[in-house]
């Protein structure tokens, strides 16, 4: 009888209900509902999760509870902390404040679970760290050796052959389903636009976040890329781009988070290199003391067997604030604060860490040889491509993706 006991004890069944909330202004406030089962001490296995708030219920609830139904059956432990819970959530979610508010209000609700105190403000506990705290330089060269071989296509290739922003996008695009399909090797392309564009995320609205007069007025394209994230305006020579595409493989047993700092793990290589202090700020950004420098954004592809991972970042070279202030909605945070003032206190382009570090500015084209030649020295197995070396097939593939996509009202004005 004793042994029946302890038998039924070891596979006694807890449920437990818990609630998180969380509001980022200007979006809305959010509530995680979820439960939970534990068959171990120390250890919750979410059931069921549901999110509420003062959002409208059939358009952006739908989505939300959507991928809520991605959190079903991970579990968490007791030994965690609330940026695990976080890092391991926001993997599941778009890119995207409303989504990410939803991310933090999910990782509360886990710690009320486990009876553990969250931070009262998130953006407070974010930190820049050193990217070889995330994946260690001696992993990186090891994954980059890995690589049979893998395309580069350096920024003066890319001028001599210059795409508009809904061209280069659609490249992008392009070349993540040919990466792939075998198609084309792993590829690092470096590439520029000759106008002014505002680009959106993927799950981001334009008229919620650009003036979109004062976008026409200046002369800015308006386009939506394949990825999440947030908007980044892009000006001729005073951003740095490039696109990172390679085999999902090459991630094998990396956290979202190690995927991001991973890809961009040449660059900051580089930076570590000129004594420039740039670092991770998680989960997609890179920083400074002084502030952003840039971000990334990233999007997987799996059909099958076949899959790739596209990973393409933006650098502001030399911030223009007054576009920033004039085109980007007042509400737009992380750019400008109700003034230009602020918006010179957020964003670190280059030109201003040099300065701040006390080194000679570097021009536009001198940091992106600097980049290309980091690349070369991580990548052993890597030979370089014009933009014309790529296949006829993905070519024509661009082409009509901006015919279908890129260059229409209906992909760049539509509502997520």
């Amino acid at each position: 009888m004793q042994d029946q006991t302890n038998s039924l004890q070891t596979t006694t069944l807890y449920v437990k209900s818990a609630l998180g909330s969380y509001k980022q202004s200007p979006y809305h406030l959010i509530t995680a509902n979820l439960q939970a089962v534990s068959f171990i001490t120390g250890w919750w296995t979410i059931q069921s999760i549901q999110f509420t708030g003062d959002f409208d219920a059939n358009e952006d609830g739908e989505y939300l509870n959507t991928y809520g139904q991605h959190c079903i059956g991970l579990s968490f432990s007791s030994s965690e902390t609330f940026d695990h819970y976080i890092t391991r959530i926001s993997a599941l979610f778009p890119d995207h404040q409303f989504y990410q508010s939803a991310v933090i209000a999910c990782a509360r609700a886990i710690c009320t679970l486990f009876d553990h105190t969250f931070p009262s403000s998130p953006e407070a506990q974010k930190q820049i760290v050193p990217w070889t705290s995330i994946i260690s330089y001696d992993e990186a060269v090891q994954r980059w050796t890995a690589l049979p071989s893998c395309v580069l296509i350096p920024p003066s290739y890319a001028e001599k052959s210059p795409l508009s922003i809904e061209e280069n996008l659609a490249l992008d695009e392009a070349c993540l389903y040919a990466v792939a399909t075998g198609v084309l090797p792993p590829l690092i392309r470096f590439w520029s636009c000759y106008t002014p564009a505002v680009v959106i995320g993927k799950f981001q609205s334009v008229s919620h976040e650009i003036n979109i007069h004062k976008a026409v007025e200046q002369k800015y394209h308006i386009v939506r890329r394949m990825t999440g994230g947030g908007t980044m305006i892009i000006e001729p020579h005073k951003t740095l781009l490039y696109s990172v595409i390679l085999p999902t493989s090459v991630f094998s047993f990396l956290t979202a988070e190690q995927r991001y700092v991973f890809c961009d793990s040449w660059v900051f290589h580089s930076f570590d290199h000129s004594s420039v202090p740039l670092y991770h700020e998680p989960i997609n950004d890179l920083s400074s003391p002084y502030g952003k420098v840039g971000g990334a954004a990233a999007i997987q592809w799996i059909n099958g067997s076949q899959n790739a991972l596209l990973h393409h970042t933006a650098l502001s070279y030399e911030a223009s604030v007054a576009a920033f202030s004039s085109i980007l909605q007042s509400h737009h945070e992380k750019y400008i604060d109700k003034t230009v003032k602020s918006a010179q206190k957020r964003v670190a382009p280059l030109s201003v860490l040099y300065q701040k570090v006390g080194k000679r500015i570097p021009s536009w084209n001198m940091i992106n040889q600097q980049l290309v030649n980091s690349a070369q020295t991580l990548i052993p197995h890597h030979h370089i491509f014009h933009l014309t070396d790529i296949p006829i097939s993905v070519q024509t593939e661009m082409q009509r993706l901006v015919r279908t996509k890129y260059s229409t009202k209906q992909w760049t004005y539509r509502i997520p």
